[in-house]
């Protein structure tokens, strides 16, 4: 995790010595993901996780890196006896993400593509019934639960002003397998299979721009 962060770390700085725009700000964001990584055999069944919360990004001109804290569900259903769903609970997920984008500006409207990866960092998760997860060793969260993804999308910058922006996000996720699952579906659960987790997340923020 340290060495994500200094990548990102680096990647803003050099970024911002090259880039004629640096502005910064804040938002809201929903992100909805089927699979989510896994998939069952069953025809019936189903695993979706909903999170929602709050990032902080850092607007270049070609780039943006931002920081998010989500908050999420994570259901799975056997679809038989769907009273009682299986493995759903809660988590806390610090998010990072890195997109690049090419601005294309019309009067006061900047519309991009970007494209782009992100890394949810599950700091906790507890099922329903508020049992906290560990690993089969004891291992934590962030280690057996944490997910690598790949974003594309298109985005759209309103001016508010000559400093003030609405940033609105709209982006297609797509997430690899979380290792506990790699693992139960390798070990112990012939009825399950990998399987990218798919979703739309939406970001909505205000910026500012110093530049």
């Amino acid at each position: 995790m340290k060495k994500t962060i200094a990548v990102l770390v680096l990647l803003v700085i050099l970024a911002a010595g090259v880039s004629a725009q640096i502005g910064m700000g804040g938002g809201l964001l929903v992100d909805l993901s089927a699979n989510n990584g896994i998939k069952f055999n069953s025809d019936y069944a189903k695993s979706m996780i909903i999170t929602y919360g709050a990032f902080v990004f850092f607007d270049l001109k070609y780039i943006e890196p931002a920081v998010g804290f989500r908050y999420g569900t994570f259901i799975a259903e056997d679809g038989i006896s769907s009273v009682e769903p299986l493995d759903t609970g809660n988590g806390v997920q610090f998010d990072l993400s890195l997109v690049a984008k090419l601005p294309l500006k019309l009067g006061f409207l900047t519309f991009y593509p970007l494209l782009g990866a992100n890394y949810n960092i599950v700091v906790s998760y507890k099922y329903e019934g508020g049992v906290s997860f560990t690993g089969p060793n004891g291992e934590s969260p962030a280690e057996m639960l944490s997910q690598l993804g790949f974003m594309a999308g298109l985005g759209l910058d309103i001016a508010l002003g000559k400093k003030l922006f609405l940033k609105t996000e709209a982006i297609f996720g797509l997430r690899l397998p979380a290792k506990f699952w790699q693992n139960q579906i390798k070990d112990t659960m012939d009825d399950l299979k990998a399987s990218f987790g798919i979703g739309p997340v939406i970001r909505v923020g205000l910026g500012y721009k110093f530049t």
